[in-house]
């Protein structure tokens, strides 16, 4: 005729409802009453299982277009396997390790990529975290102020080091203003030659035209000296 509970905070009814405060051991003691007065009671341990907490960081946290890897460090407690999202298909579009690294986003514009991180424990039990991965755009460029052709083997070519471009054009002068060297191909280095002569020691003005994904441009003057 009656049903009491070790603790007020449980209705005292027959089949009530409860929730538990917080995951850990609790021992729950139930006592009933028969009409005649007879009372019985038991003991149920009940174990409240910790979820999972879902949650991540990245490095680099400024990435840009002309190097796009990133590396993930899973910050997530109370899981036992994981899986990644990154936004972008492929086979490397998703991934089941701990701490993914190197992660190898697109790199043909900038974009942002939802990365989201499922975190999972032993009663598979989930829980989940999105972050967004900005791939930003610009681009390296950076020009050398001297070289010396000798055939040595070292520092024998000019050539800028550019990252992150779509156009690229290069041009050499002398103190004349004869164009002596042109080249479209950033990989193509200036060996100090002119029509398959060497050219003196001197300074020699350059101009440099170069365009990033997003379409800016950039136009760059400025003076190489060649040594021997």
């Amino acid at each position: 005729v009656s049903y009491l509970w070790d603790t007020t905070a449980i209705p005292q009814i027959q089949n009530p409802s409860f929730l538990f405060p917080r995951d850990g051991s609790y021992n729950v003691i139930h006592t009933v009453v028969s009409d005649s007065g007879c009372i019985d009671d038991t003991a149920i341990t009940t174990i409240v299982n910790s979820v999972p907490l879902a949650d991540f960081t990245f490095s680099p946290t400024e990435i840009y277009i002309f190097d796009t890897d990133v590396c993930f460090t899973n910050n997530s407690t109370n899981s036992t396997n994981y899986l990644w999202d990154f936004g972008f298909a492929g086979t490397n579009g998703s991934s089941v390790l701990q701490d993914p690294c190197d992660i190898t986003f697109p790199n043909d514009k900038p974009l942002v990529y939802p990365v989201k991180l499922y975190a999972i424990n032993s009663f598979g039990c989930i829980d989940s975290i999105t972050i967004d991965v900005e791939i930003l755009g610009g681009y390296i460029l950076y020009i050398p102020n001297a070289f010396t052709p000798n055939n040595d083997g070292v520092n024998d070519e000019f050539l800028p080091i550019s990252e992150g471009i779509i156009d690229y054009k290069l041009q050499i002068f002398n103190r004349w203003g004869e164009l002596i060297f042109e080249t479209q191909d950033p990989n193509q280095a200036w060996d100090g030659k002119y029509k398959g002569e060497e050219i003196p020691i001197d300074i020699y003005t350059y101009k440099i035209f170069v365009r990033d994904f997003e379409g800016n441009p950039l136009i760059k003057f400025g003076h190489i000296s060649v040594l021997r």
